[in-house]
């Protein structure tokens, strides 16, 4: 258990817990949300077995979820930064984070119903193999020589780090923007753009849940969602 919310007006997820699955590849998390209740004995750093209680279904939230639509919120996926705090800072939010590294500004989840389902057909071998096989709806590339802590979350899904000889990053994003892939780069100029579209996969993009890619003009240029993405992952200001 990394993280615990009892207090359901401080997130829409309403009282929630997340896990993170750290004997796995990548080390994803799963959060369940919008409980009635916690188990009093589960606190952050308590390890949990297969099977194991952790709550009770609920309608909890910061806003009113009618009786009548009373259900689980289930999420799994990646945690962008470690730095959630310094992104944090520099909005105008009017208020506090409360929840650390764990607000879901800064969880991206994929679709469990397609996971579950090559589980069980026995098609799936690994997380990692999940990932690899999701189709790649942008790719980005950021002229940065920052060294996100991602890469060293996720080392699967990234090229070694190097800390030198590299201008910039390749950034392979999946749907609902989870990061597939983030490769060190060479052959950038200064002059070149901060963010430049290299791909996109429009027909991923006509029945969103997450918009990544917005056109300006001529140009292809990320959503503001996807921007926040690459603040968040890089610990940066894009603009």
């Amino acid at each position: 258990v990394q993280y615990i919310n009892r207090t359901p007006g401080y997130s829409a997820y309403g009282k929630f817990i997340v896990i993170e699955h750290l004997e796995i590849v990548p080390n994803m998390y799963s959060l369940y949300a919008h409980l009635e209740s916690i188990d009093k004995s589960l606190s952050n750093g308590s390890m949990v077995n297969v099977a194991q209680s952790l709550g009770r279904m609920g309608n909890t939230a910061s806003y009113p979820i009618p009786l009548s639509r009373s259900h689980l919120h289930f999420e799994m996926g990646l945690r962008l930064t470690d730095k959630f705090q310094d992104w944090y800072n520099r909005q105008k939010f009017s208020t506090p984070n409360r929840h650390g590294n764990y607000s879901g500004f800064n969880l991206v989840g994929i679709n469990p119903l397609p996971f579950y389902s090559a589980y069980k057909s026995n098609a799936l071998k690994s997380p990692l193999e999940f990932f690899k096989s999701l189709p790649k709806q942008a790719k980005i590339r950021i002229r940065t020589t920052q060294i996100p802590d991602f890469t060293q979350r996720y080392p699967s899904l990234c090229s070694p780090n190097k800390t030198q000889n590299f201008e910039g990053w390749d950034c392979s994003f999946g749907p609902f923007g989870i990061p597939l892939r983030i490769e060190q780069i060479t052959g950038i100029s200064p002059k070149d753009p901060m963010i430049k579209v290299l791909s996109f996969d429009t027909a991923l993009q006509e029945k969103p849940c997450r918009r990544l890619i917005e056109r300006k003009g001529s140009q292809l240029v990320p959503s503001k969602q996807l921007k926040t993405y690459l603040e968040l992952i890089f610990n940066l200001k894009v603009n």
